[in-house]
């Protein structure tokens, strides 16, 4: 067992339920629910790689760009999702590009 992965998981699951008591605070509430949902899973999956990680046989620069892909890139989506609750979301329709946001396009 990888207790450094599996601590992450811990922490990852701890901010995904945090996150989840502001949800109906959001702008967006169904993209703070997304995020909140994300947020567990990929700390359960965390977990689970944690747990079945002495059975992979890897190198020792495999190891640290496994450990930081699976790391940085789940904290970094779940921030994002949340990053999109706060600004209420502002996209750029692929219509609507070089005009203002709020903009009546079609």
């Amino acid at each position: 067992m990888n207790t450094g992965i599996i601590r992450h998981g811990f922490v990852l699951i701890l901010l995904a339920l945090i996150s989840g008591l502001f949800i109906q605070a959001m702008p967006i509430p169904r993209l703070g629910l997304s995020a909140h949902t994300i947020g567990i899973l990929s700390g359960v999956l965390l977990l689970a790689i944690g747990a079945v990680w002495p059975s992979f046989v890897l190198s020792v620069r495999q190891k640290a760009a496994h450990v930081l892909v699976v790391g940085v890139l789940e904290l970094y989506e779940l921030a994002g999702l949340l990053a999109r609750c706060r600004d209420g979301s502002r996209q750029v329709d692929t219509n609507c590009i070089g005009r203002r946001f709020g903009s009546s396009c079609g």
